[in-house]
Parts: C-alpha cells; structure tokens; sequence
C-alpha cells in the first residue's frame, strides 16, 4: 500500500514519523503475521494505525496461552474463591488486550510490498528538498534488532536506501548549476558504547564537541601534546568530496564494512552502533574558508593548553592586568586574507580579558566573525549551500528475550547495555517535550546531545522511520516500536 504525497512536512510541520512493515525474515519462516490495517484515507495529515497480536512469555518469543473465560456448571452459584478467579480472569484478559493491540496515528505507513523508492518518494523527499532550500534535515530510523533500519537508510544489495536516493536528488542540483567547484561533503561517523568514530577514517577515534551554539560537532582526538609536533589534522573528521551518487555509494559501502556489527537473538549482522551520514553542498570558496576556522581552532588549541610548536599570536596586548585588551594584528601576513572584508568597526575591536582567558575570548570572537564570512558567501552562493542533511541509522533496540542467546559475549552484552540506554535517553527527551516540560534532558546521552539540533530545531525538518517485523511474537517489540513512534507524531504536532 501506497502512502499518499502529502505529509506534515509539506505542510509545515517540523516532524514527520512514519512506519515500515517489512517482510518475514528466514528465521521467522512459518510465523503467524501481525493482524493490521491501515486506512488509506488520512485524518488531516496523519494517518491511523491499526493491529492485533499475540502476547509473549516474559523474556522469550514463545507465546502465552489466552486467558479463557470462566465456565460454570449447572448454572450453580460461583464460590467466594470462584469469584475471585473470574474477576482476576478479567482483568487479565483486559491487560492482555491491551498488550496486544494498538490504535494510534502517524504520518504514513508503508507495507511489506513497499520498496526503498516508495518509502523515499512518500517521504525523505520533502526533507531534501527543504534542505536544498536552504533548511536543516534529519532523517532517522527506529525498531527492534533486524527489523530493517539499516536496509531502510543505507540499503541492501542492489536496493538503494535513503542515502543515496537522497544524494541523487542533491547531485541534480549540483548539475543544474552546471559549476565545477560545486560538490557535497559527506561525513560518516558512528557512536559505539560511549565513543565516536570516523568511518571514513580507518574507525580512527572521535569526540563530540559542543560549540558556541549549543550544537554538536565531531572532532578527532588529539593525539600528542608534544610541543614540537604540529597536530595539523587533528581537528576535522574526514570529508569525503562527492560530485556523483556513484561516489557516494562507494563511500557509504567503506563506512559500512568499518561498522561493528554483532550478534543477537535474530541477525547475525546485527548493527551495534548508532551511525551518523551528513551531506552539505558546498565550493570551494567555502571550503577554504572553513579551513581558515580550522586553522584558528588549533591555534586556540595550542595557545590556552601550550601543546604543538609554538605560533606567533594574531593579535596584540594592550594594557595590563585587568585593562588588558586584545585587538588585531593588521600587520601579520596570515592576518591579511580578512583584512579584505572586515568592516573598520571589526579591525578594530578590543575584547578585556587576561592571560589565557583573554586569549581564548579574543580567538573564539574572530573565529564567530569568520563563520559569519561563510554564511555571507552562502548567501551569495545560493540557498542550497546553507542546508545540511543528516541521516542517522540507529541501533536495534535490545529486549529481555535476547537474554536467551547464549552465544553472545561479555563486549555484546554491554554493548547492548550502551544501546538501550542512549535510546532511553532519547525515549526520554521526547516525552519530555510532548509533555511540555522546561527542562528536556539533551545531556543524558551523547546520541541525544548529536540529535539536539534535529529534533529541536524550529528550522529542521525531521523524518522518524519506525520499522516493525510482522511476526506475531515480536506483537510486544511492535508494540513499542509503534507507541513510541505515535509519540514523537505527536509531539510534533504540538511544536
């Protein structure tokens, strides 16, 4: 079945949730399916979901007997003890209906039958084309282990996913403009347990860093602080420059053989780590401009923690102690390239301060002034070079029925650990803004510190993907997966 166009984010909302039933898998061979419907007719822009299944035994997949009703004889008079046990026997039979069935909205659903180009078309597509607008996009995905997320984003043998039919459309844009310093940047990072790596890199390790602004950036770690070594790359994650959707295919099918994958209860290339793919269009204008904030970064760097081979500062002291000031050194060659832009009101800007504090004051304040640079020669590039995308593959959450696998190791174990408390996390930072509260728990979890910007954002579009498995005794994993995903619809809603 077929989603229809129209989506919240043609209509200006900020989240779209959708969810994704997928086939039955080998080892689900012979499984009663989920009872579902879902009507095509939408109520406004979302649209009902609908199922019935089968309650499990705690901690495994086999399932529980039903709850029969009570049966007298002869029509005589229940005892005292009969009584009880009919009443219990209700209550349960509520409980179990309960568990087992689910009405809720979302924003579209496609079944088994739909492919990639369906899913995307019906839409991710709407994300990208905000983004080419000049808007911020975040597409990610959310289910049980094996329920089809990475399939979803990444793709599956000669099915493409999100990712590339996203680039696709970008790279169409990039030939339109017919420019040959015109391409997309793309990054490809993971979070295993609590670090970060570069995927692109050899899974060389990275950190999460918070700027000015709140947002989260990733940053490759300093390795030395040797004083006569220049770290010269030590602050940007690797980007891979890609001018074809061939390109970035190639680049995506690197980072995926540099992923961990692990064992559970139903994939043996389970993914164990939550992934982070990010497009930006961009020149090469740009670019050297951002390598310029690059190269203040490191000289704050080296400056306030004395590591690296000692450079002459940008600017000049004035005064002492606390009528220190720190202004521009016009007269240095490195200092020249934004001479040629800046107004005479920012040449000659002092920032107060002392020692390394005034030193770090002055530097983040000149590279503010550069990052403004970049976002006017956006502007005079087009639109579509202040967009960014981020497509995010989430791990497979993890349940007590995996408790069964016995072949699963002590470092499986606690990466399951990790996985379901950054989603638990993020479990919570939803709740907490469709309950309207002030305080929203971002810091809980670097997965939710990465995502802040997506999902609270009042100019980023988001696009959640729930994805369900239809055997009958995954009904409680479903379950979840659809509670959850109706929550966050909803809360979208409400922003």
């Amino acid at each position: 079945m077929n989603s229809q166009q129209t989506t919240s984010l043609s209509e200006g909302g900020n989240v779209s949730v959708y969810v994704r039933w997928r086939p039955l898998i080998k080892v689900e061979a012979g499984h009663q399916e989920i009872a579902r419907t879902a009507p095509k007719v939408k109520e406004g822009s979302m649209q009902r979901v609908v199922f019935s299944g089968q309650k499990c035994l705690a901690g495994t997949n086999i399932l529980a007997e039903t709850v029969e009703e009570g049966v007298t004889q002869d029509n005589k008079p229940l005892s005292p003890r009969a009584k009880r046990m009919a009443r219990l026997a209700k209550k349960m039979r509520k409980r179990e209906k309960k568990a087992t069935s689910f009405d809720g909205m979302c924003h579209g659903v496609f079944e088994a039958g739909d492919d990639n180009r369906t899913v995307y078309e019906n839409s991710v597509s709407n994300c990208v084309k905000h983004v080419l607008n000049g808007g911020v996009g975040a597409v990610f995905t959310y289910g049980q282990t094996s329920s089809g997320k990475t399939h979803t984003v990444l793709g599956y043998g000669e099915e493409h996913g999100m990712a590339y039919l996203a680039m696709e459309e970008m790279q169409r844009e990039v030939q339109r403009m017919n420019r040959d310093d015109v391409y997309v940047n793309v990054s490809f990072t993971e979070f295993h347990k609590r670090n970060v790596y570069d995927l692109l890199n050899d899974r060389s390790a990275a950190a999460a860093r918070e700027n000015a602004d709140g947002d989260v950036l990733f940053r490759k770690y300093t390795k030395t602080k040797d004083r006569n070594r220049d770290d010269s790359e030590s602050f940007e994650m690797k980007k891979v420059q890609c001018r074809t959707a061939a390109d970035t295919l190639s680049m995506i099918q690197m980072g995926i053989q540099n992923r961990v994958v692990g064992d559970s209860n139903l994939h043996s290339q389970s993914s164990r780590s939550h992934a982070f793919l990010e497009y930006e269009m961009t020149t090469d204008k740009i670019e050297s401009w951002k390598r310029y904030v690059l190269d203040l970064e490191r000289e704050l760097y080296q400056q306030t923690n004395m590591t690296g081979k000692p450079k002459k500062k940008r600017c000049r002291e004035e005064g002492r102690n606390r009528k220190t000031r720190f202004v521009l050194d016009k007269s240095m060659e490195k200092n020249q390239p934004i001479l040629e832009w800046m107004t005479e009101e920012q040449v000659e800007t002092r920032i107060y301060g002392t020692g390394y504090d005034g030193m770090r004051k002055w530097y983040n304040w000149l590279i503010q002034q550069v990052e403004g640079h970049i976002d006017a020669i956006k502007t005079q590039e087009g639109t579509c070079f202040k967009g960014k995308m981020v497509l995010c593959d989430l791990a497979g959450s993890e349940h007590g029925a995996d408790k069964r696998n016995k072949t699963q190791t002590a470092e499986e174990w606690q990466e399951a650990k990790q996985i379901n408390i950054s989603l638990s996390a993020l479990n919570d930072v939803i709740y907490a803004q469709h309950m309207g509260k002030k305080r929203v728990p971002y810091r809980a979890s670097v997965l939710t510190r990465i995502l802040r910007k997506y999902i609270s954002d009042e100019r980023c579009k988001t696009v959640m993907i729930g994805n369900l498995s239809p055997s009958v005794i995954h009904s409680s994993k479903t379950m979840k997966t659809l509670r959850y995903c109706c929550m966050v619809a909803k809360a979208g809603r409400n922003e």
